[in-house]
């Protein structure tokens, strides 16, 4: 893809492969969210440093519920979501559905529960589902204008 292709999107979202790729994600691209394939082993240890330099640059991390919903990935999930959970300390950690069909979603609340099977506490957990997002949002620069938008509509024209 061309930089003025991606330009057109509002929020980039990348899934690294390799450990190299990683430390890009998180050191030198310029992305909103870092994902991963939260029911594959990775093959590679997240380390503090890069992302250390991923949280200062603003960036979140994405953790999926839905493909972990299923009994022959669910422990590989837990494992991923826990080693992420742990270098980032809760923080910058957004958790979302991915779900593929409608039996896979799950209510707000027991989202947030599931936050604290994956090392998050229960403020943590309910920020994943509902301020990280929005933050991630605003660090992105998206909601700026939609903020502006509705003020402007809702103040309308005298």
């Amino acid at each position: 893809m061309q930089e003025k292709d991606i330009q057109a999107y509002d929020l980039i979202a990348v899934q690294p492969v390799t450990e190299k790729l990683f430390h890009m994600a998180c050191s030198t691209i310029d992305v909103d969210i870092i994902t991963f394939n939260i029911v594959e082993k990775l093959d590679y240890y997240i380390k503090k440093n890069p992302v250390g330099k991923a949280l200062e640059r603003g960036v979140y991390f994405e953790i999926t519920y839905s493909p972990g919903l299923h009994q022959s990935s669910r422990k590989t999930m837990i494992s991923n979501a826990l080693k992420l959970t742990q270098v980032l300390r809760g923080k910058n950690v957004i958790i979302s559905s991915a779900a593929r069909i409608a039996m896979d979603l799950r209510g707000p609340y027991d989202v947030a529960n599931l936050g604290l099977l994956f090392g998050l506490t229960e403020s943590q957990g309910k920020d994943a589902i509902s301020t990280n997002c929005r933050a991630c949002m605003l660090c992105a620069g998206k909601l700026f204008f939609l903020i502006f938008l509705l003020f402007s509509l809702k103040n309308g024209p005298r």
